[in-house]
């Protein structure tokens, strides 16, 4: 056995010729070849046969060639250790002894790409000899051996001297926390466990999907196990950016052995429990670690992103949906991590765009709604561009044509009778669909009742599950509708009415929004009413044919007492809006911006909180990252495509950036000053803003008022309690009204004689008065915060329930989305009688004089 020279080799402190009389000629050769050829060869492969060297090598048979790799292997782990046994010592490429280690490296490398007839005996000197490594063990090319020992296992058995090389190997390998380490790590683990562990997936219990894959697998019967363990195995080398050819070949004969139905549930509620978090054993971790609850277990990543990709080509909606539920959550922020799992949500995509069910393009573009990363939303976007140019439309085009419709009837309604008992999950009116219950005799049920709740379980999940679902579609398709504003969009009359109007699920949205219809002879603004398309005077236009168009209805540029009848109109007839269209605010240039030219100056000098900034921004689509004491100054902006436009938003600290009083210990900047607004060119070319069109100066300038206004210190009750910036915090707080503020006043005028507590209300120029039973007090209608009379005390109520959400003196509102008009009507409610306050802390500021 070779074994028995190789202790002493290991043992002696110089180089050794002591090798057995068949390797001599091959150590001559190996000799020669490091003295002569390997420091011209340096790193080459194409230059080692232009020495004859080298050539005598790479010609010698092929069990020659082996002998040399070992050869070659035992001078370099022992003349490298040697090398840089020192600290002292600094190596440079010009060095003649670096450069025969790294021209012999190079030839060994060569000579690995051969298929060599490898033998026990060679193996386990060239694995034993690796085991003295004192540096990385990667500088050696140590995947292309454990490829040529994967092949010799397939018709040998290891010998043990191998395996207890292996794990040597192994633990050196492991002590090094680097991704390619890891990886290596995993190929030797392979090795040691043999052919047949090898192939036996190890699903890691503590991820929430993994617990139920287990309990799954667990209840099959040996042959289900057997081909689900099969279908695993490949599924977890899922390592790619994406699928190749040849790999989903392979899956193609995988998955012909399971059956169909049972994939699709089993994957489903799987991806249904990908973003619970896990229950692995608590453990202390340090302060910036991330809970590993939150995240996926590394093989259950690459098994997650090989079942998303198991889905390619399959046409179910059922699986779609929960390959966009799984994108979802795994793009989804976890603080002081990122996205839980970027890899598998893109994995998701790429699933979502070569599915044959338009239920998957319709995900996409939910996707492209709820998604914010701009990473991932790059990634989205491109799957629907390449989905879209398939079809020869535009995105636009392709959103609206695949949106699910859930099985809604005409009037909003899915009805389905689950064990005698009516589940209905009524749509027809709000953004929340409604789910209810009902008894044979028409009693409603706040829930289903127990005598079906355990034979019908799946049946009351899947109810629940839909109108989740649809909720969560109704809520994109609210988003994509309003964005169209800055989308030039307009539509032949046939294509809105079937894609819009009469659409199960967008119609919802599109019959409370004011449309405008223009032909050669008409231009109207109409409304859909009472199964019929009518004018602000109910007229009805009978006058719509094909070559009519369609486009959304904006108020900017149109006459006051028309924006102002289509307001009374909403109201009279108690139409809430899925958005704010009629009641929209308008912004149009000033004498100031027209001054500056390029810039407004309008919404600067504000101190805002620049981490719901930054949220806000990615919600809405600006490209902003977070700025602290390092170089990361940066400028929200917004892309426009199709007006060829960019705006921004200036931002900066607001003092010294050494200053620690609004620094998180990150060095996060909490807080950010503002300053000008403008607009450029695509090619970053500023232009005036006189010369933007009128609906995007608005529709920007509407987003950037929504900036401040939400994230403005101002807005914050608990700032009075003496934080800094307090001249700032009481002149917003109770300042002047800006335009949507204004605009919020009008609407409390309209609004407030309609309310039970009107007599005890009074809407001024910047308060909604309230008479209470002890004091009188002035909310603001800008910030919502209060003033006490009759000496302007101040009053902190930090709101916990929104009125618009469920509060018990609801009331009607025009549209849906203004959470500060919710907040002010719900404490004008509660200060009108202060004797329903429970709260103490309340309580003591209003009688405190």
């Amino acid at each position: 056995m070779v074994f028995d020279f190789v202790d002493k080799l290991f043992r002696s402190s110089q180089d050794s010729n002591d090798y057995p009389s068949e390797w001599q000629d091959a150590a001559q050769m190996m000799t020669s070849y490091y003295q002569d050829a390997a420091s011209s060869v340096y790193y080459d492969p194409k230059m080692i046969a232009e020495y004859s060297q080298g050539k005598d090598v790479l010609n010698v048979p092929r069990d020659q060639q082996l002998i040399c790799i070992c050869i070659a292997l035992d001078i370099l782990v022992r003349r490298r250790n040697r090398l840089y046994s020192s600290q002292n010592i600094i190596v440079r490429s010009t060095d003649m002894e670096y450069r025969r280690l790294r021209g012999t490296d190079t030839l060994v490398r060569q000579l690995l790409r051969r298929k060599l007839p490898w033998t026990a005996d060679t193996l386990e000197f060239v694995f034993r000899t690796l085991t003295n490594i004192k540096r990385y063990p990667l500088d050696y090319p140590v995947g292309s051996l454990i490829t040529a020992t994967k092949r010799y296992l397939e018709s040998n058995q290891p010998t043990e001297a191998l395996l207890d090389s292996l794990k040597i190997l192994r633990g050196l390998v492991k002590s090094h926390n680097h991704a390619d380490a890891k990886k290596v790590a995993q190929h030797l683990d392979q090795l040691i466990a043999g052919k047949e562990a090898a192939k036996r997936v190890s699903l890691i219990a503590g991820d929430a999907w993994t617990n139920k894959a287990l309990e799954d697998l667990e209840e099959m019967s040996a042959a289900e196990q057997s081909i689900w363990n099969n279908l695993f195995f490949h599924l977890q080398t899922a390592t790619a950016s994406k699928p190749s050819k040849k790999w989903l070949k392979k899956l193609e004969g995988l998955l012909g052995d399971v059956n169909p139905s049972q994939f699709e549930v089993l994957v489903t509620s799987w991806f249904d429990l990908a973003g619970k978090s896990g229950n692995r054993p608590a453990r202390a971790w340090r302060a910036w670690e991330v809970d590993p609850n939150l995240l996926f277990a590394k093989p259950n990543a690459d098994l997650l992103k090989g079942l998303a990709w198991a889905c390619i080509g399959i046409n179910s909606a059922t699986l779609a949906r929960a390959l966009g539920h799984l994108g979802e959550v795994c793009y989804k922020k976890i603080p002081g991590h990122g996205p839980k799992n970027l890899k598998v949500g893109n994995a998701a995509v790429i699933a979502l765009l070569n599915m044959s069910d338009d239920e998957a393009l319709a995900q996409l573009s939910r996707l492209n709604q709820r998604v914010k990363m701009p990473s991932a939303k790059k990634q989205i976007q491109k799957a629907l561009l390449s989905a879209a140019e398939k079809r020869g439309i535009s995105i636009s085009e392709m959103e609206e044509r695949v949106v699910p419709d859930f099985g809604l009837d005409t009037t909003g309604i899915i009805e389905c009778e689950i064990g005698g008992i009516l589940a209905q999950i009524d749509a027809s009116s709000g953004l929340k669909p409604e789910l209810r219950w009902e008894r044979p005799d028409g009693k409603a049920l706040k829930s289903p009742p127990a005598s079906i709740k355990d034979d019908f379980a799946d049946d009351i999940k899947s109810m629940r599950k839909t109108a989740k679902e649809l909720q969560t579609a109704i809520l994109a398709q609210r988003q994509r509708i309003e964005s169209l504003y800055l989308q030039q969009r307009r539509w032949q009359a046939p294509d809105w009415q079937k894609f819009y109007l009469n659409h199960p699920l967008v119609s919802r949205l599109a019959r409370r929004l004011i449309w405008q219809f223009s032909s050669a002879a008409n231009q109207v603004t109409g409304i859909w009413f009472d199964g019929h398309i009518i004018d602000i005077k109910g007229q009805k236009l009978d006058w719509i044919d094909d070559d009519t168009t369609v486009e959304l209805w904006h108020p900017v540029g149109k006459a006051i007492d028309d924006v102002r009848a289509w307001r009374d109109w909403l109201m009279d007839r108690q139409i809430s809006q899925p958005f704010k269209q009629a009641h929209r605010e308008v912004y149009v240039v000033t004498d100031a911006e027209l001054n500056t030219a390029t810039y407004s100056n309008r919404f600067a000098a504000h101190i805002i909180k620049q981490h719901q900034f930054h949220a806000l921004c990615q919600i809405n689509g600006w490209r902003y990252q977070l700025q602290g004491q390092w170089d990361s100054h940066n400028v929200p902006a917004f892309e426009i495509p199709a007006w060829e436009l960019r705006a921004y938003f200036s931002v900066d600290y607001p003092g010294d950036i050494f200053n620690t009083t609004d620094v998180s210990p990150s060095g996060v900047f909490t807080l950010v000053s503002t300053d000008q607004v403008g607009f450029t060119t695509s090619n970053n070319d500023p232009i005036p803003v006189q010369d933007v069109p009128e609906i995007v100066f608005s529709e920007v300038m509407r987003t950037v008022d929504m900036f401040v206004a939400v994230c403005s210190i101002g807005a914050d009750p608990n700032w009075y309690d003496g934080r800094g910036h307090q001249q700032y915090w009481h002149d917003y707080s109770f300042g002047d009204l800006n335009i949507s503020s204004q605009n919020r006043r009008e609407i409390l005028q309209n609004l407030i004689p309609r309310l039970k507590i009107a007599d005890k209300c009074t809407v001024g120029e910047k308060y909604l008065e309230v008479q209470g039973k002890i004091r009188r007090y002035k909310i603001h209608i800008g910030s919502g915060n209060i003033l006490m009379e009759p000496n302007n005390q101040y009053l902190c109520i930090v709101p916990k329930v929104q009125l618009s959400g469920g509060a018990k003196n609801k009331v009607f509102l025009p549209f849906e989305g203004d959470s500060m008009l919710a907040i002010i009507l719900s404490k004008a409610f509660m200060l009108v009688d202060e004797s329903r306050i429970k709260d103490k802390s309340i309580l003591s500021q209003i009688k405190r004089r």
